[in-house]
């Protein structure tokens, strides 16, 4: 499996979100209350989202295509994947 360079900039993304929220959770928890861990859940999701929106790159395929036919060639895809 080959990861580029959007997957690595994902994982760092998630790997910074986690190490944040481990060492600001008790720290949170204690002086602000006890939503402290879901408000600052919505502060990360909201920024993650506006980061996703500006860097992502997305490659949405062959827009000329049919979606029933791409939705045929995945499940296609998906049961050859399963026989190997």
């Amino acid at each position: 499996m080959k990861f580029g360079i959007s997957d690595l900039v994902f994982f760092t993304y998630c790997v910074q979100i986690l190490i944040f929220s481990v060492l600001s959770f008790q720290y949170n928890t204690v002086l602000v209350c006890c939503s402290a861990p879901f408000d600052l859940a919505i502060a990360l999701l909201a920024v993650m989202s506006i980061s996703i929106l500006i860097l992502w790159n997305e490659n949405y395929g062959d827009s000329s295509a049919k979606a029933l036919h791409s939705f045929t060639d995945a499940m296609n895809t998906i049961r050859e994947g399963m026989k190997n």
